[in-house]
C-alpha cells in the first residue's frame, strides 16, 4: 500500500529502501494528537486545505471515535487566538494585523472535531505543536510514549510536530489518509520523509486493525 502512495515518485533504489513500519505494539501509552483541525482549514480563506480537508474527514473521524471508545487520550491543537499572546517574529503563522475576532474565527474547531470535556487543548503560535507550548507537559502527565498524529498540513504543522515529537523521544505514527495538505505532491513527499526518518506511515484501516487486536492487512 505504501508503494502505491510513493511508487511513481521514487527511484528503484529508493523503493527498495522503504522501511517497514511497525504497528504491532498495541495501544499502551498511545495518544491521538489532533493537529490544527480548525474551521478555516475546511473553508475558503488563506488557511483552507480543501478539497483534501473534506476527503480526510472520514478517516480522522473514525480514528477519533475509536480512540474515545477504547479510552485513548485525545489531545487537540489550534492556533493561539489572543493577539497579545502571539509573537511578532518570523515564526508567526499569520499576519500580525488580524483582529481578535478574526483569530477566534480562524481557529475555532471544525464542528466534527470539537474537543470533549477533559480532552486537553494546546494553543500554539508556530508550526510545531511543541514549540513554546505545554504539549510535552500534557503528554508526560498522561504517561504517553507514542503519538498518532492526524490533521494538517502534512508539509507544515504536521511535519514540524512529528519532527519535534521524534526529537523529544516519542514514537510517532502518521495515518496517511488522516493528514492533508494544500499540495498533493507535497503531502506525499513529506509523508515519505516522515516514514524514512521520524516515524511510521500507515493507513487508517491498518491502525484501526491494530487497535482492535487484528493483524494489519
Amino acid at each position: 500500500m505504501l508503494d502505491s502512495l510513493w511508487g511513481d515518485l521514487l527511484t528503484p533504489d529508493e523503493r527498495e529502501n522503504v522501511k517497514r513500519g511497525r504497528l504491532d505494539r498495541g495501544t499502551g501509552g498511545t495518544a491521538l494528537l489532533m493537529v490544527d483541525l480548525f474551521a478555516q482549514a475546511f473553508g475558503s480563506g488563506p488557511l483552507s486545505c480543501e478539497p483534501t480537508a473534506t476527503e480526510a474527514t472520514g478517516p480522522i473521524s473514525r480514528l477519533l471515535a475509536h480512540a474515545r471508545e477504547i479510552g485513548l487520550p485525545v489531545v487537540h491543537t489550534t492556533g493561539e487566538d489572543r493577539p497579545e499572546a502571539r509573537p511578532r517574529e518570523a515564526t508567526t503563522m499569520l499576519d500580525a494585523g488580524r483582529s481578535a475576532e478574526e483569530l477566534r474565527e480562524n481557529y475555532a474547531f471544525h464542528p466534527p472535531f470539537l474537543p470533549r470535556r477533559g480532552e486537553p487543548v494546546v494553543y500554539k503560535s508556530a508550526a510545531s505543536a511543541f514549540f513554546e507550548t505545554r504539549l510535552r507537559t500534557v503528554l508526560k502527565g498522561l504517561d504517553v510514549q507514542r503519538l498518532v498524529v492526524v490533521g494538517e498540513s502534512t508539509s507544515g504543522c504536521v511535519r514540524a510536530t512529528v519532527v519535534d515529537a521524534f526529537s523529544c523521544g516519542f514514537e510517532v505514527i502518521v495515518p496517511y489518509d488522516a493528514v492533508f495538505d494544500r499540495s498533493p505532491t507535497s503531502h506525499r513527499i513529506n509523508l515519505f520523509d516522515i516514514h524514512m526518518k521520524y516515524g511510521t506511515v500507515a493507513s487508517t484501516c491498518d491502525l484501526l486493525a491494530m487497535w482492535s487486536g487484528k493483524a494489519p492487512t
